[in-house]
Order: C-alpha cells, then sequence, then structure tokens
C-alpha cells in the first residue's frame, strides 16, 4: 500500500487533471520523492484525457524505467484511451498485446471495449465488430453501441440486447439521421 504522502500527491495530480490543469498535476507529480503506480496512473489518466494522448504514451513508454515497476491493467486502459483519441491503432494494438505478454495482465471488459472504440473511430468497422464478436464476454450495449454511433450496422443486435430502453433507439435514429 501507498505511504500517506503518495496518497496525498496522487489525490492532487487527480484534482487538478480533473480541472484541467495538467501542467499543475505536471509539477505536483514531479515533487513526489517516490512514484507509486496510482501516481503514474494518475498523471496518465491526466494527459490522456485533457487533450494530451501522445503525451500519455511517451510517459507509458518510460513508466518501467522510471521506477521500476510494470503498469497495470488502469495504466493499459489510460493508454488504450490516449490511442483511441488520436486513433493510433499501432500504439493501441500494441498496448493491447503487451498487457498479457509482457505485462502478465489479462485484458477486462473494458480493455476489449476501448480498442473497440478505437477500431470504430478510425474507420476499422469490420475489425471492431470481429472484435466484439470474438471477445471472452458476451458483449453489451456498450460495445454495439460505440458500432453504431460509428456507422456499423449494429442497431439490429443493440435492439436484441435492451428491447425496454429508449437509449439505444435514439442513438441509432440520431446515425441515421446524420449525413
Amino acid at each position: 500500500m501507498p505511504d500517506r504522502d503518495d496518497l496525498a500527491g496522487t489525490a492532487m495530480v487527480t484534482a487538478f487533471a480533473q480541472n484541467g490543469e495538467v501542467d499543475s498535476a505536471k509539477a505536483v507529480f514531479d515533487a513526489m520523492p517516490e512514484h507509486s503506480v496510482y501516481a503514474w496512473n494518475a498523471l496518465l489518466a491526466a494527459y490522456a484525457l485533457n487533450s494530451r494522448p501522445g503525451r500519455a504514451m511517451e510517459i507509458f513508454a518510460t513508466m518501467p524505467e522510471k521506477d521500476g515497476f510494470l503498469p497495470n491493467d488502469v495504466s493499459h486502459l489510460c493508454v488504450l484511451i490516449a490511442c483511441s483519441r488520436v486513433g493510433s491503432i499501432h500504439a493501441g494494438r500494441d498496448c493491447f498485446a503487451a498487457m498479457s505478454s509482457d505485462h502478465g495482465s489479462t485484458p477486462e471488459r473494458v480493455h476489449y471495449s476501448c480498442m473497440v472504440d478505437l477500431l470504430a473511430r478510425t474507420g476499422q468497422v469490420l475489425l471492431a465488430q470481429d472484435l466484439i464478436e470474438t471477445m471472452p464476454f458476451f458483449p453489451d450495449d456498450v460495445e454495439w453501441l460505440t458500432l453504431t454511433v460509428s456507422g456499423a450496422p449494429a442497431g439490429p443486435r443493440l435492439m436484441d440486447l435492451r428491447p425496454g430502453r429508449s437509449g439505444p433507439y435514439v442513438v441509432l435514429s440520431n446515425s441515421m439521421l446524420a449525413p
């Protein structure tokens, strides 16, 4: 478990990041005497979610060297989000594959969902659909909604999953009306 200074520093990094103050978050991070994986993840999220996804990917690449530990599932999630935002298919695939091959983690549903988002955003709709159909989880409305928003004809599957909910119908309707 991280010590109190690490917890306080990580909380400040997170707070600054949530308010869009990425430079302040980085300054707090740099002033911390030691960095746990939690502090690194807070910094990764700060960059990934505040329009600096390229910087998040750079930081991720240096994590193991800097403090001698491996990224965890949250670290990979932050990088996948960053890759999705910049449309970096190769970096996203490398990160996804490295989870199990290099870092001993098994991708969870949220990692698969990020990969579906990345593929759909970059126009790789067939690959996204293939990933949905082959992932080790039963696809839910998140994956099919992601595909539908990208313009793929996933509406019927989406309706089968949540027939009584209005949200999927609204998304499907909006995607059909889009130019």
